[in-house]
């Protein structure tokens, strides 16, 4: 079931996620009943390597690119993953496609790198025998893996609940404007350990928040987020180069004065300034440089 929140503006504006009915009060619409299940989100788990590490626990299936299954099992011990003569290679095991996935039957079964994944695995082959492995699981099981990574388990209800919103959000985005590309998400966006960074208790406010995104005008946007801000964010235009809306804004914020990160200070040397603005026609700093220096 999804949610829609109208309009966030600003933080600390209270969520409603009680659903008595299918139109609730306060700015919040369902439009849960028109999905027939669940969104997946693809994330990016490996990209342009020769050699990853995976194991399975449980039962599982190997499917090609047809989706024809090519091998079937009972764990799978920790092993190499490569590419050579144009197949891919699971341990010693060779499989001549240029595709395939690996799907098991136990939830948190996939391990990659030592990392722990639900869902399923995707890996492709790449130029000059290197290859990618894209992850894709259910949307509710990927926000609660980034929540508690990306925010310690212990602390606030609400703030879970908040950082819940703002990650399906930004999801939900990413799912929208990447829906044609082969990935969503890759993990240069968004802190994600698996199943390590999932707690009964960043489950159960993900749970609480189950389908809410923010949206504005009825247009979902990505809900950027951090930790410290140093007192003021920035526009959304002036760091990402899109159009301003009032839920991106700069705005003063005084709720992380006491962060470690708040304030900070780095000497650089007037010649590595040089060396970095070194045909720069800027004449003021202030303003922003249009040839991007």
């Amino acid at each position: 079931m999804f949610v829609v929140v109208l309009p966030i503006i600003s933080a600390g504006i209270p969520i409603s996620c009680h659903r008595e009915s299918t139109v609730v009060q306060d700015g919040v619409h369902d439009y849960g009943p028109l999905m027939d299940k669940m969104p997946v989100v693809r994330v990016l788990l490996v990209n342009d390597k020769r050699e990853a590490a995976v194991a399975i626990h449980g039962s599982y299936q190997i499917t090609g690119s047809l989706t024809n299954i090519i091998e079937q099992g009972q764990e799978l011990r920790r092993c190499a993953l490569s590419v050579s003569d144009g197949g891919i290679n699971v341990g010693d095991k060779h499989y001549n496609h240029s595709e395939i996935r690996i799907a098991t039957q136990q939830d948190g079964g996939i391990e990659l790198n030592n990392v722990r994944y639900r869902g399923e695995i995707r890996i492709l082959q790449q130029f000059n025998n290197k290859f990618s492995v894209i992850g894709e699981t259910d949307v509710e099981d990927f926000v609660s893996g980034v929540v508690g990574s990306e925010m310690p388990s212990s602390w606030e209800e609400d703030a879970l609940r908040a950082q819940a919103v703002a990650v399906r959000t930004y999801v939900m985005y990413k799912k929208k404007v990447r829906r044609d590309e082969v990935y969503n998400l890759d993990l240069q966006e968004l802190a994600y350990r698996g199943v390590a960074g999932e707690t009964a208790r960043v489950s159960s406010m993900v749970q609480d928040t189950k389908g809410v995104v923010m949206v504005h005008n009825w247009n979902i946007f990505p809900a950027y987020f951090h930790s410290t801000c140093g007192g003021h964010t920035e526009d959304v235009h002036h760091v990402f180069g899109k159009d301003s809306i009032p839920p991106l804004s700069g705005v003063e914020c005084n709720y992380c004065n006491n962060s470690k990160h708040s304030q900070w200070s780095k000497d650089i040397s007037k010649s590595v300034i040089e060396k970095k603005t070194a045909g720069c026609q800027c004449l003021h700093f202030q303003h922003t440089c249009r040839k991007g220096c």
